[in-house]
């Protein structure tokens, strides 16, 4: 990313696993039903204001570092929902 790198590589809890290993631990859990929105409200709410052509989202203080989700597998939807969410509110 236009050599700015700001992360840093390492060994962590999956690195000394086979690829059978590490596929049967991701597959791990029981399947999770998703949940579809009905009575909820809408997916979506359209705006009248333009996006911008460009966001940097370092620039804002939005984006922070990575985080562990965790040893319970098929959290990430949560984390990426989470994400989300940050940035309607920030």
């Amino acid at each position: 990313a236009r050599g700015e790198v700001t992360y840093t590589k390492g060994i962590n809890q999956f690195g000394d696993k086979t690829e059978e290993e590490f596929m049967a631990y991701l597959n791990s859990g029981k399947l999770l039903k998703p949940k579809v929105p009905g009575k909820y409200g809408k997916l979506f709410v359209p705006s009248d204001k333009k996006p911008a052509a460009e966001v940097d989202w370092r620039d804002k203080g939005v984006v922070t570092e990575v985080k562990s989700q965790g040893d319970f597998c098929q959290s990430c939807w949560c984390f990426s929902s989470v994400s989300i969410h940050k940035l309607e509110v920030f």
